[in-house]
């Protein structure tokens, strides 16, 4: 994913759900990284290429400093020499085929 530009492509803060995609170019899939039950959001809408990485104890410092008490999953996003978080009960990775205008999930 280190190679592929990433969009905040869907969020949603009355249903709690993020969407970050990767548009498939020819013959290639995108690829979408979901958050269900997000509580907490800092990153910039385009990123070019993404590694997920475990947090460290520094950024579970950091986020507790700007969340109290959260028993969520701290995801964490390197891009270049920069960290973002989303910080959500639910985090999936999936490959796709669906169009510019389709989710991978429903919206109620």
């Amino acid at each position: 994913m280190k190679k592929r530009k990433f969009k905040l492509w869907y969020y949603t803060v009355s249903h709690k759900q993020a969407l970050l995609r990767s548009i498939g170019r020819e013959n290639s899939k995108n690829i979408d990284v979901y958050f269900g039950d997000v509580s907490y959001i800092e990153l910039p809408t385009v990123m070019d290429g993404i590694e997920i990485v475990k947090p460290t104890l520094e950024d579970e410092v950091y986020i507790n400093r700007k969340i109290e008490n959260s028993n969520q999953k701290i995801t964490v996003l390197n891009v270049g020499d920069k960290k973002f978080y989303i910080v959500s009960s639910v985090v999936k990775i999936m490959r796709n085929n669906l169009s510019v205008f389709e989710l991978p999930f429903d919206i109620v």
